[in-house]
């Protein structure tokens, strides 16, 4: 092995200081993989680099603080790791102080596709209105959307706010729709119809992905019973069927949620729960389910180990997803108080606060809602200038945190602008 004097940058690291330990056992061991990759020296390859890869450390180096030298022996290296490390984001360019921001020039209707074939009895608009919702893209911060479906809207082109650029993307173009009267779970160009989501779509951050679980199909609103996975990285959809164990039953309004703890996903079509691997493309019946509505947002307390089902109508659902648990479905809505404005609308906007330690819940207007699982209190919290009413059928997963900024996050209509929402300083 050659090795040679380099240069090597070290990042300056900014963070509250009473989380300073915890950050620097994540983060130290990534920091060392990243200055042994900078420093270890192929003379042969210095302008070459991998697609997606560190080429030459140059990615590596954007930020800089100070500089040293040092030679040091091989060590193994995690690109995957230095790569997050490196795209983790910041919140300097998001709008200070705490509430509700409204991001400029955010509205998705500029960006919907003209095309008239695809566009259904009520047009684009249903992206956003017609039962559908979105996930969280942790590793570029972006606010994923998908939607359309049934009769409203044909078009299966996915959205992204991204809350670096605090711009609107539409990261891809409609698919033909030749074969849409037959109610198809796949377009001719092989990826999915466009379908109602509900609670259906989940970021699972070991593969960069989203899935999604069911859905309502154009154009007759046939239930699929299919998973699909969207790789963020390259845009490319693969129908993940068919799956492994179980079949779960084509019935609308599926919540689901990733689980940091176990990294699975757990779901409910609301006639039974569910685990899907998604390493392994696995699901897994858990339990029986009664008086499920699919009015609901669904979301994962990993700190209690719970999954929520919280919506229409005046419903409040608790399911223990801890080791050795039975699954049991539990009612809480006659035990939680303060929480009465979140059971009265379908689907409200749900988010884990990882920094708060509850769910926050979003029914329209200024006031959220922070959940005490230990309690069973919603406190709420009203910030002036929020988004307004939320939509009739329901916010589903347009309202997300993004831990690396300390924000959540909502789009509410096509014609309105985003939102975000800091409740606590960075």
């Amino acid at each position: 092995m050659l090795f040679q004097r380099r240069t090597v940058y070290l990042f300056t690291l900014r963070w509250p200081c009473s989380s300073w330990q915890g950050v620097l056992r994540r983060l130290l061991p990534r920091a060392v993989l990243i200055l042994t990759s900078v420093l270890l020296v192929n003379p042969f390859a210095h302008s070459q680099s991998a697609p997606g890869r560190l080429g030459g450390g140059t990615r590596a180096a954007k930020s800089i603080s100070q500089r040293v030298t040092r030679n040091l022996p091989n060590q193994a290296f995690d690109v995957g790791e230095a790569e997050d490390a490196h795209l983790a984001g910041t919140a300097d360019h998001l709008p200070p102080g705490l509430g509700w921001h409204e991001l400029p020039n955010t509205q998705l209707a500029p960006d919907c596709p003209s095309v008239s074939e695809i566009q259904g009895n009520t047009g684009c608009r249903s992206v956003i209105i017609a039962w559908n919702g979105g996930v969280a893209d942790q590793r570029r911060d972006r606010l994923i959307v998908w939607g359309g479906g049934h009769a409203d809207y044909f078009g299966n082109e996915v959205y992204a706010l991204d809350l670096r650029s605090l711009t609107v993307q539409r990261l891809t173009d409609p698919s033909p729709i030749s074969n849409v009267n037959s109610c198809p779970e796949a377009y001719p160009d092989g990826r999915p119809s466009a379908r109602h989501t509900y609670n259906g779509l989940v970021y699972v951050p070991e593969q960069d992905a989203m899935f999604s679980i069911g859905g309502s199909k154009s154009s007759c609103g046939s239930l699929s019973t299919s998973i699909w996975k969207l790789d963020l990285g390259t845009m490319n959809w693969t129908l993940m069927e068919p799956h492994h164990g179980d079949a779960f039953r084509n019935t609308p309004g599926i919540s689901a949620d990733y689980d940091p703890n176990t990294h699975v996903v757990f779901f409910s079509d609301t006639e039974s729960f569910f685990r899907y691997d998604p390493a392994t493309n696995t699901v897994k019946k858990l339990s029986d389910l009664h008086g499920v509505d699919y009015h609901q947002g669904g979301i994962i307390d990993p700190e209690r180990k719970l999954f929520l089902m919280i919506g229409y109508s005046n419903q409040f659902w608790s399911i223990s997803i801890a080791s050795h648990s039975r699954y049991d479905l539990e009612d809480w809505s006659k035990q939680v108080h303060g929480c009465e404005k979140l059971l009265r609308v379908p689907a409200p906007g749900l988010a884990y606060d990882p920094v708060q330690h509850g769910v926050v819940g979003w029914a329209g207007g200024n006031s959220v809602f922070l959940f005490d699982a230990g309690k069973k209190v919603c406190t709420e919290r009203a910030y002036p200038g929020g988004p307004g009413m939320a939509q009739e059928k329901g916010t589903y997963g347009r309202f997300r945190y993004f831990p690396a900024l300390r924000v959540f996050a909502v789009i509410n209509d096509l014609e309105q602008t985003a939102f975000v929402l800091r409740m606590v300083e960075n």
